[in-house]
């Protein structure tokens, strides 16, 4: 039996109240992956003070999603774009990765602000091909100024039924990924004593979940590794910054409302639970929430802010005391 076939059969079978953990779970930033630090208004509220003229913003995962929506607010404040995406399905994955398509349709949606754009096809796990997508963005734009760790994937199941190779997947994408991608930037940030790094974690980063125990170690792993690296840059001034998002509204989530609850597999059934479990009345985010923090961290607003780990969770972990 694939990894596929194992995932899908142990979550339709499970009990009601597992059903209902998984949801809780897939809520953390799956999805995946702010508007309240940086203000109450979304990016489609009005133009945005460009206030970033002449910057450079490099975005993994950039092709649709929060990545997508981060490009086009930075884009909207001046910013030029670089949008790293792998676009293509991947091996041991078990959902629809952005494609092609979705690069030349993000590319025009960010040059219609008046800023460059430029697309690369690349895949996080191959530093040689980050670093170089990153020279690429150095030569175009004469800096880098914003670099935005936001590629990542998904699985859900318990821990026994997940197949080795989707396991290693997850792990490569999302850690060691997130590690070469910041590996890539920093010297090139030393080098200019300047820049933001933005690693997008999750609230499975803060709170595990039996449903996504592989995915949850991954999002406390890279909240060690943004806290490590804002520590070693610094003295350069450079800072890294971290977000863990609630259930946000992107195409994966909604792709996975079946695996949520197959006897309802609809996005308004997801929405209904989230807004009866969380403490502020939201159901889930919208990617440009997300942007909107994004935008902060990587602005002067936030320059002197690093190692700072902001949950965005409509008050779900508002009794943490982590």
């Amino acid at each position: 039996m694939s990894d596929v076939d194992t995932n899908d059969r142990t979550i339709e079978h499970r009990p009601d109240a597992m059903r209902r953990s998984v949801l809780l779970g897939a809520g953390a930033g799956v999805i995946s992956a702010a508007a309240i630090a940086a203000g109450t208004a979304s990016a489609a509220d009005g133009p945005a003070m460009r206030d970033m003229e002449g910057k450079t913003a490099f975005i993994t995962g950039g092709a649709r999603g929060i990545g997508l929506a981060s490009a086009d607010l930075l884009a909207r404040s001046g910013a030029n774009i670089v949008i790293y995406d792998v676009a293509r399905n991947l091996e041991h994955v078990d959902y629809d990765m952005a494609t092609e398509e979705d690069m030349s349709a993000a590319k025009a949606q960010i040059e219609a602000h008046g800023v460059q754009c430029m697309t690369i096809q690349g895949d996080v796990r191959n530093r040689v091909a980050t670093a170089n997508a990153m020279q690429q963005a150095m030569s175009a734009y004469g800096s880098l100024d914003h670099v935005l760790v936001n590629a990542g994937i998904t699985q859900a199941g318990p821990i026994d039924a997940l197949g080795d190779d989707s396991v290693q997947t997850v792990v490569d994408i999302n850690i060691v990924g997130a590690t070469r991608t910041i590996q890539s930037a920093v010297p090139i940030m030393r080098e200019q004593k300047s820049g933001s790094i933005v690693v997008l974690s999750s609230i499975l980063g803060r709170r595990p979940n039996e449903w996504y125990s592989v995915y949850s170690a991954t999002k406390w792993a890279v909240i060690g590794l943004a806290k490590s690296t804002a520590l070693a840059v610094a003295p350069d001034g450079v800072t890294c910054n971290v977000i863990c998002p609630t259930l946000v509204d992107t195409p994966l989530a909604r792709s996975l409302a079946h695996m949520f609850n197959p006897d309802n597999p609809t996005w308004e059934a997801v929405e209904e639970v989230m807004r009866s479990v969380n403490p502020l009345p939201v159901a889930v985010f919208q990617p440009e929430d997300v942007a909107q923090l994004v935008k902060f961290f990587a602005s002067d607003a936030g320059k002197h802010i690093s190692g700072e780990v902001f949950n965005l969770d409509a008050g779900a972990l508002a009794a943490s005391t982590v």
